[in-house]
Formats: structure tokens, sequence, C-alpha cells
């Protein structure tokens, strides 16, 4: 049986809604669901006589209808639950006793190689993740990194994260795009309708507010244990420069590291992907990484004296580095008119992704007309889905 709704304490960056207490409590009658579902199994297992044989390992996915859950890097979105239960005779590879927990950080990409390790099996050099478990456990990285990109149909703001359980770092590549994109499947639920209402009807608090603003801040620093909900942003607050500079240089060291591939537009995927992966792509010797990752950093800044080095990409013989250069100026709006001729000759680039960039930054800078007949252009153009 369904909770009472007004029982439920709501986190501040969401309205007080009828719709919203609904889709919150459907949440928890889904975790007694799930409860009695993880008993059926155990239950199978037991009368197999597989219970005592069997380490089981149980980890949620990160659930989806709620505005900031799924698809959303704050704690909200990525942090789950997991649950390790061994039989007596695999208790000596526990890392504790029944019943007490660990406050190491985890990650998904740690379980193909856990599981590995559980089995006494020494996981290949090129598996990212680390194990926590077993014969071959290895010490954690100190932060887990984390990344958001695609949106069911549409892309997401590309942002990418690192946490240590108590501070948490958000780098947004592209600050020019609102946390309530419009993607078809969460503006279907009722809550996020209530909210997007609420938010177009000016009825909204800041924190709530501030998931519908534009410019999103480039960076996020929140102290997770003092701020749970993540609403006090200190990226700018003196006291946590140290903080804030260390967990950025962690973040651009694992994507430099894993030459995440995230920097290539999406838009670029299906052409890329007729003579190899967009993997293949970035590793490439001859794919500037350092130089793409800087120009995008840049891009997101926001800084009105970097616009020369933004009009210096566009020239750029590289793709991804002119596509950076025009989002750059989408981030500026207005301030990057200088830019104005460079975006119209990037009109005619050979890449669609660069030109999608030039006609929104000229649509941003108030020549609306040049904005749409450049994206007009495109989709007449094209057979890409």
């Amino acid at each position: 049986p369904s909770r009472d709704p007004a029982s439920v304490k709501l986190p501040p960056y969401l309205p007080d809604t009828p719709e919203i207490r609904q889709d919150w409590m459907t949440y928890m009658d889904i975790m007694t669901a799930m409860d009695k579902q993880i008993g059926d199994w155990v239950k199978e297992l037991e009368d197999a006589g597989e219970l005592e044989n069997t380490i089981i390992i149980h980890f949620s996915d990160h659930g989806g209808i709620l505005p900031r859950g799924k698809r959303y890097i704050y704690d909200t979105g990525t942090h789950v639950p997991m649950i390790v239960r061994y039989p007596k005779k695999w208790a000596h590879l526990a890392p504790g006793k029944a019943g007490t927990t660990s406050d190491r950080p985890v990650s998904f990409i740690d379980l193909p190689p856990t599981a590995l390790s559980l089995a006494g099996v020494a996981p290949p050099k090129q598996m990212q993740g680390r194990p926590f478990l077993g014969k071959h456990k290895q010490e954690a990285e100190p932060y887990v990194f984390l990344f958001g990109q695609r949106f069911d149909a549409r892309m997401l703001r590309n942002v990418r994260a690192v946490t240590d359980g108590k501070f948490r770092y958000i780098r947004n590549f592209h600050p020019h795009r609102h946390r309530g994109i419009l993607a078809g499947y969460p503006h279907g639920q009722v809550g996020w309708q209530s909210f997007y209402a609420l938010q177009q009807a000016g009825l909204t608090s800041k924190e709530q507010s501030s998931f519908w603003k534009v410019p999103q801040p480039a960076e996020e620093l929140y102290d997770t244990q003092s701020d749970p909900w993540e609403v006090k942003n200190l990226a700018k607050d003196p006291k946590h420069l140290q903080t804030l500079s260390k967990m950025r240089q962690a973040t651009l060291k694992k994507m430099r590291e894993i030459r995440d591939t995230g920097l290539v537009p999406e838009s670029m995927y299906h052409e890329l992907s007729a003579n190899g992966t967009v993997y293949d792509y970035v590793h490439d010797k001859k794919f500037p990484y350092s130089d793409v990752l800087q120009i995008a950093l840049t891009a997101g800044d926001g800084q009105r004296k970097d616009l020369a080095k933004l009009q210096q990409a566009m020239e750029n013989s590289h793709p991804v580095i002119r596509y950076w250069g025009a989002i750059g100026c989408i981030v500026r709006g207005t301030s990057a008119k200088p830019a104005a001729a460079l975006l119209k000759k990037l009109q005619n680039d050979p890449v669609a992704a660069v030109r999608i960039a030039a006609a929104e930054a000229l649509a941003s800078q108030g020549d609306k007309a040049a904005g749409i007949k450049g994206m007009e252009a495109v989709l007449r153009g094209t057979k890409d889905d």
C-alpha cells in the first residue's frame, strides 16, 4: 500500500506540489517491491541449494522520473545503494564483518574487475576500474569520476565531475544549456510538468529556479556533508579555493588519462563510425587532445577577454577545435558579436557539427535570421538522423 504523500520531506530544489509528492511516493513504493523481489531471488538460490555457494552483489540503477535524478551528476543522480552478501565459506573475502559498512568510494566501472578478482582472475590492464574485493583487490582512486552527456533523444549539458564522498566538483562544458532540458520522457511525468509550470509562472524559489537558469555556472563545488542536497555552490568561496583547484585538476587529469571522448560533438559520430569508432578517433596520435580540452575549457568559462582565442580556434584546421570555438561564442552571446563574420564563414564548414554551433551562435547574438537559415540548411542537406 502507498504511504501518505504528506509524510514526505522534499528537498529544497523541488517545489512542493501534489504531483512531485506523488512521484516521490511512487519511488518509495518501488523500494518495497524491490525488497520483495530480492527476497524471491534469494529463496530461489536457497531452494536450489546454491545460496551458501553464492556471493550476492546488489546495486540499483540511478532511477529516473524525478528532476535531478537519473542523468544528473549530483548526489541524487549518482549515489546508489550497494550491498554485498557473503556466505560463510567465502566470508574471508569480505572487507569486514556482517552488518558493517565501508566508506570506500566505488563506481560501476569497478564491478567487472571486482567480479574477476573474486574468481581469482587478475583483471586485464585495459580495464579502467579497480577491484574492491577479492584476491586482486586494489587501493581505491582518491575520487570517483562522473559524467553526464545524453538525455534520451537530446544532448544534455556536457558535464564531468569527481567526488571523494564529502566534496563534489562539477565542470559544465555547455553552461548555455539549463538543467531542465526538454526531453520527452521526464517532461511526460506529472511531477516534471508541475515543476515546469511553476517555473514558467515565476513561482519557484531561488534554489528551484537555478535548475532552469542560463547560463549555468561553469564550475560547481558542494560540501555534501553540510549541504546534502547540493544547493550551495562553493566554487567562488575563497575558503574553498584549494579544494576547488585540487578537484578541478583531478577531473582534467582523468579526462586526459582516458582521453575522454565526450569532447567530440555527437553529431560527428555517424560519419566517424564509417571508418572506426569515436574511441579510435580520439585515441589516434593525430588527435590534438590537449588543445581540444583547453579550448573546450576556454569556451565554457565565458570570459570576454578570451574572444580572440575563440576566433583563432574557429580558423583552426581541426573540426573539433572549430566546434568549441563556436560553442564559446554561444556561451558569450552578444559579447561575441565581433566574431560574427567568422561565424558566418563557418556556415560553409564541411562538418555539420560546426555549422550547427555557428548557426546557434549567430542566433544567440541576435541575428536570428542567419541562425535559422544556417540550421535549416543543415536539416535540409542531411540524411543523418
